[in-house]
């Protein structure tokens, strides 16, 4: 199991050969077969409007119920897939992109947000929404948070300090 999550009143989960759900009687097993975009999972979400999402290792899938959509690098995401999915409260998808940055996904397109755009590193793992709508952005060098209009409010690069001689 990589990943577990409580969405539509089931249960899913992700493993390295797809996704499984549970409705408290019956599992049901989905792989890149049905349209997974990889059958290796990282991380489910639900959105607000119960729309599943997966990441995995070549990029982003969403699950409306019926109809899977996969985001990869045909869509623009850089190779390496997606770490972790957050929703917005305007209600965009933010993908956190292991090697090219986060990602917005809103009315079918792409967004890249970058060092350029004031991101502390492109090695984004991790994705936070405060409730007054910050968004913060983990990566390989810190922490950067955005405010929801995704301007760059403040870094952080050293969470802790190791005592010598580390």
């Amino acid at each position: 199991i990589t990943a577990i999550a409580s969405a539509n009143n089931k249960i899913w989960i992700g493993t390295d050969f797809g996704a499984a759900v549970y409705d408290g009687s019956a599992w049901v097993k989905y792989t890149t077969a049905d349209g997974l975009g990889s059958n290796r999972i990282k991380h489910i979400f639900e959105s607000k409007n119960g729309d599943i999402w997966f990441s995995d290792f070549k990029g982003a899938t969403k699950y409306d119920g019926t109809t899977f959509t996969t985001i990869g690098t045909t869509q623009g995401l850089p190779f390496g897939g997606v770490q972790d999915i957050k929703e917005t409260q305007n209600g965009d998808i933010l993908l956190a992109s292991g090697l090219g940055g986060m990602f917005v996904y809103s009315a079918d397109t792409l967004r890249a947000y970058t060092k350029t755009e004031g991101l502390v590193s492109n090695s984004t793992t991790a994705l936070a929404i405060a409730k007054n709508g910050d968004i913060w952005v983990g990566t390989g060098d810190g922490v950067t948070i955005l405010d929801d209009n995704y301007d760059s409010l403040a870094t952080q690069t050293k969470m802790y300090l190791m005592p010598p001689p580390d």
